[in-house]
């Protein structure tokens, strides 16, 4: 059987980490920041029929004017979430940055950028062919709460466009508020479609851009994959928008039931944008829509929508994840130094975790002892598996082992690996770490290593860390993965984030130490 101090440190492991997700489940799950979903009262919205479903998704927008006719105004918008630029140009959102959030020289991220041509900017509304491309600045207010508002109205010949748009101070949330007015008894009937941009940050390589929507039957949020983005389309959709690494854009809110289908700007096309399809308007209407514009951190995106915290990509270990990149948080916000921070909550998860680790070696080393006289046996009793089952029992009894300890031993290591490949998923999330510097050469935890220093000292952990476990067999095959393995991971390493890489080189490095002392006072 096992011994006591075994079960117990299994016991208080499970405990703990079972324990915490219970604890902290509705913060895990985000319900505490939500944006009200209900329609307004005694409003009417159209359900889509089939026919408008049938119809095919238009990705396009066919401006009115040509992009020379007027000359376009920029007008600024600063509040302490946003730093915004709107051109009147579409009345679209032209830049965006976010004065919480710093690249590596001080200066504010910038996750929307000035489109090349006028349908690719953000926020632009189609109204079918005869689409405003020229707005006129109406004002720009602060609201009594706090809140920033700024409007713009173009004409049509049967109506009138206005957007006003509102900033919110507490939280990373943009009203669309949209007012279509009839200029006459019996307008021409208008089909608008809003257009969520992708953010972007041209000094990131990896920055992938993809859509997303919200699965109501599992109440998820997930990615769109190239034959959806380029073929499909949701029915009302409660959540759609665009993404990238560290930031997102996307619809959450609907009042009015505005959103009648949603979809996305093909694969073939090398900029992505949600589309949000309104129903056929013949006659004065307002609409409020509410769209999550800003950084895939937990707490910015709970206090919007707790759903949308799966843009974190954290999987099946969510709530593991997401304790950890609390802890990170919290470690920052005493060493002000996310490498620093990474360091610690690498080596806080070691110490959690050394009740485990230090049975699960003294399992190995035992079994590593045992190896040659196993080997013994089995030579011996090749042909005699009774015999051989016999002999090994009597082993077992003579050193007090369990024969289901080695496999106990296996077990042991889930928890930590449960924990590190959470870690890994932390790591690769966290928008903070965006060209935030460590110290020395490494300026940008987000990117790669250029001088290669921090994938050197990971595969020369990797290549000995060996000679300081316990249990390493000496035989060929075991030489040759010794060298083998660093040579592949080495091809890994020099692509790999160097905040990435840092976790990896502590975590060797900690483990290194661990056996030194198990071993110092075994």
């Amino acid at each position: 059987m096992f011994d006591k101090k075994t079960l117990v440190a299994a016991f208080l492991s499970f405990v703990t980490i079972f324990g915490v997700q219970i604890l902290f489940r509705d913060w895990f799950s985000g319900s505490i920041g939500t944006v009200e979903q209900v329609r307004e009262a005694g409003s009417a919205y159209t359900i889509p029929s089939a026919h408008d479903l049938a119809l095919p998704a238009v990705k396009t927008v066919s401006f009115a004017q040509a992009v020379a006719s007027e000359k376009a105004e920029l007008i600024e918008v600063v509040t302490p979430r946003y730093h915004a630029t709107f051109n009147t140009m579409g009345g679209t959102l032209e830049a965006l940055s976010y004065p919480g959030y710093n690249d590596k020289v001080g200066k504010p991220l910038q996750a929307i950028h000035p489109a090349i041509v006028p349908d690719q900017a953000s926020f632009v509304v189609a109204l079918g062919d005869e689409t405003p491309l020229y707005y006129r600045y109406e004002d720009q207010k602060a609201l009594e709460n706090g809140d920033q508002a700024i409007s713009f109205s173009a004409r049509t010949a049967d109506w009138l466009v206005r957007k006003t748009f509102v900033f919110h101070n507490d939280k990373y949330l943009v009203d669309l508020l949209l007012e279509l007015v009839a200029k006459s008894s019996h307008p021409e009937p208008i089909r608008p479609r809003v257009f969520i941009g992708a953010p972007h940050l041209p000094a990131l390589s990896r920055d992938a851009v993809s859509g997303v929507v919200l699965d109501v039957a599992k109440n998820t949020v997930n990615q769109v994959t190239d034959s959806q983005r380029a073929g499909d389309a949701w029915v009302t959709p409660q959540i759609i928008g665009v993404e990238n690494s560290y930031f997102a854009h996307a619809l959450v809110a609907d009042k009015n039931g505005f959103a009648q289908r949603g979809y996305f700007t093909g694969a073939e096309s090398s900029w992505v944008s949600a589309i949000v399809e309104g129903p056929v308007v013949t006659g004065t209407t307002v609409y409020t829509l509410s769209f999550f514009v800003g950084p895939k951190s937990l707490n910015a995106l709970n206090a919007v929508d707790g759903r949308l915290s799966d843009l974190l990509a954290f999987g099946w270990l969510s709530w593991i994840a997401k304790l950890l990149m609390m802890l990170l948080m919290w470690l920052y916000a005493f060493c002000e130094n996310y490498g620093l921070a990474i360091i610690a909550l690498t080596a806080l998860v070691k110490l959690f975790l050394l009740p485990l680790s230090w049975k699960s070696a003294a399992y190995t080393e035992m079994q590593q002892k045992l190896q040659p006289r196993m080997a013994g046996l089995r030579k011996k009793y090749a042909h005699d598996t009774a015999a051989f089952n016999t002999e090994v029992m009597r082993l077992y009894q003579e050193h007090n082992i369990s024969p289901a300890s080695f496999m106990f031993g296996c077990l042991l290591m889930i928890p930590q690996m449960l924990i590190f490949f959470a870690m890994y998923r932390v790591l690769g999330n966290v928008v903070d770490m965006y060209q935030a510097p460590f110290f020395g050469w490494i300026t940008d935890l987000s990117s790669a290593d250029p001088y290669y220093i921090l994938p050197a000292l990971a595969v020369g952990a990797i290549f000995f860390q060996p000679m300081v476990m316990p249990g390493q067999s000496d035989d060929s095959r075991a030489t040759i993965m010794r060298y083998l393995l660093p040579a592949v991971l080495a091809t890994v390493f020099v692509r790999m984030p160097a905040g990435l890489l840092l976790f990896i080189v502590t975590n060797f490095l900690v483990t290194i130490l661990e056996q030194k002392f198990r071993k110092l006072f075994a």
